[in-house]
């Protein structure tokens, strides 16, 4: 989900393609391009269209999936925010009192609800990582700073820099129940099977309070 909206929101700032052709079309394509990087099986051409109600052809995608790649260059190996996530999730987290493998699935669950604002959108990708990663501390200790000198370091990112897009994703999160997008809730309300044996269940039952202003003053200085 991450890689597929970083090419479409790349690609729309590019606008190499006709800027005539129709939004659900460059989805499909987009979609396309993302499911055969992800997917072991990625759908065939037929089936997108399939999704559109056949208002496309099958060459109509094709074509618009070609124009995309000429558009990005082929430049389709740029890090998402999953890629920095796990990247600070390397850092020192010994004042975390929890499991390091629930923060980090809490922390994919906030960033694919990232996907689902559009206000989210506009954060850079390492920026995202580090708001989710800073968020998903406070709700599993919320009694405990959520930021450290390590972590600082490690992200590159103070927690007065995270404010805006912490309390974006804040905002999410607080209100997803009553989002008419489910799909990604159910997803994280499911139970995660980790060498026969069942953790870290339900991140996404998991509620926020709200983030006391302290915890965004600097700190280690």
């Amino acid at each position: 989900m991450g890689m597929g909206a970083a090419h479409q929101e790349n690609y729309y700032k590019r606008r190499a393609a006709s800027p005539d052709s129709p939004v659900i079309l460059k989805k499909r394509a987009v979609d396309n391009i993302q499911e055969k990087q992800g997917d072991i099986c990625p759908p065939h051409a037929q089936q997108l269209c399939f999704m559109t109600d056949n208002a496309y052809t099958v060459s109509e995608v094709i074509q618009m999936e070609k124009d995309i790649y000429v558009s990005l260059n082929s430049d389709l190996g740029y890090p998402t925010s999953k890629t920095f996530l796990r990247i600070f999730m390397g850092a020192d987290q010994t004042d975390f009192q929890h499991s390091s493998q629930q923060l980090e699935f809490l922390a994919c669950y906030l960033l694919e609800l990232c996907l689902l604002c559009s206000k989210c959108i506009k954060f850079l990708p390492s920026t995202a990582a580090a708001s989710a990663l800073f968020l998903s501390r406070f709700i599993i200790q919320p009694n405990h700073h959520p930021w450290n000198p390590l972590l600082q370091c490690q992200t590159g990112y103070k927690p007065r820099e995270l404010q805006e897009c912490v309390l974006a994703i804040h905002a999410v999160h607080s209100t997803i129940t009553v989002c008419p997008l489910q799909a990604v809730r159910e997803k994280y309300l499911q139970p995660k099977c980790v060498l026969f044996y069942t953790q870290f269940t339900c991140v996404a039952s998991l509620t926020a309070g709200e983030i006391p202003a302290s915890y965004f003053d600097p700190i280690g200085e």
